[in-house]
């Protein structure tokens, strides 16, 4: 029964029909919104994420196979989105978090705001400490969010010097903040 209802409203959006295009947004719009959710933490990307899964749906509607689940394709049309999403927002969606567990903790804390500003200025001297090469990959990586690949071709490398870049400088900036957290460890002990 169920594989029929997948297969008659597969039929009706092949042939343009808004009204099941409609039905299935209803019942899938909710479960996927939240799936969102709970990945980008901010509505905007979330909505933003149902919007282009739906606007998906409708543009690939007439190379959608009968015999395979709608709610697969959108399930997994989410995921890949959600994917690029995180990557390509990931600074934002890290502030967002932050600033939440910020305001669970409360903006009168002023012991965790020192400690989140020291440990921010431990990062930006490690990251002071690299390479300009290396700093300018690691930039364009996480304080823009680009992939390796857009990387690579914005700065005409191959993307596994990317990688091996990036690579490098994490464990750089690793090696550098063990070695600053052991001489506060003895500095204050």
């Amino acid at each position: 029964m169920l594989q029929d209802v997948n297969a008659y409203y597969i039929q009706q959006l092949k042939q343009g029909d808004r009204e099941v295009f409609g039905k299935v947004y209803e019942q899938y719009h909710k479960p996927l919104y939240y799936l969102a959710m709970r990945y980008l933490k901010k509505e905007s990307l979330a909505e933003d994420a149902l919007q282009d899964v739906f606007l998906q749906l409708w543009h690939y509607r007439a190379q959608l196979r009968d015999d395979l689940p709608l709610k697969g394709f959108l399930f997994t049309s989410m995921k890949h989105h959600l994917l690029n999403a995180v990557r390509k927002h990931k600074n934002e969606i890290l502030k967002h978090t932050i600033y939440m567990q910020h305001q669970e903790i409360g903006v009168n804390d002023t012991e965790n705001a020192v400690n989140y500003q020291l440990s921010q200025q431990l990062i930006q001297q490690g990251f002071n400490t690299l390479p300009a090469k290396k700093k300018e990959i690691l930039a364009l990586s996480f304080y823009e969010g680009l992939s390796n690949q857009e990387i690579a071709h914005k700065l005409h490398l191959s993307e596994h010097t990317v990688r091996s870049q990036l690579s490098q400088s994490n464990k750089l900036l690793r090696a550098f903040l063990e070695k600053v957290i052991y001489l506060m460890v003895v500095f204050f002990f």
